[in-house]
């Protein structure tokens, strides 16, 4: 959604007003694993909802945080497939 990277605090407030927007994920994936990856205490990091089957998510698939389906999941192969 706009504003994935900011205040998710605020954005889970109005989530269901939010507009839906990939790359907005994909980018702060992408910016997130470029500045950090080729430090050496980078170890890597946790999913946030990540649902087996797709099943699990509150109503509203496309505007959850998980990156299955997304844009933000070829990121993240892009990086972890290295």
């Amino acid at each position: 959604m706009d504003g994935y990277a900011y205040n998710l605090w605020d954005v889970e407030k109005k989530i269901h007003s939010m507009n839906i927007n990939e790359q907005a994920q994909a980018n702060a994936l992408d910016d997130l694993l470029a500045t950090f990856w080729k430090e050496p205490w980078w170890v890597g990091g946790f999913l946030w909802k990540w649902f087996p089957e797709g099943q699990g998510h509150e109503g509203y698939f496309s505007k959850d945080y998980t990156p299955q389906g997304k844009k933000a999941k070829t990121i993240l192969k892009k990086w972890y497939g290295k």
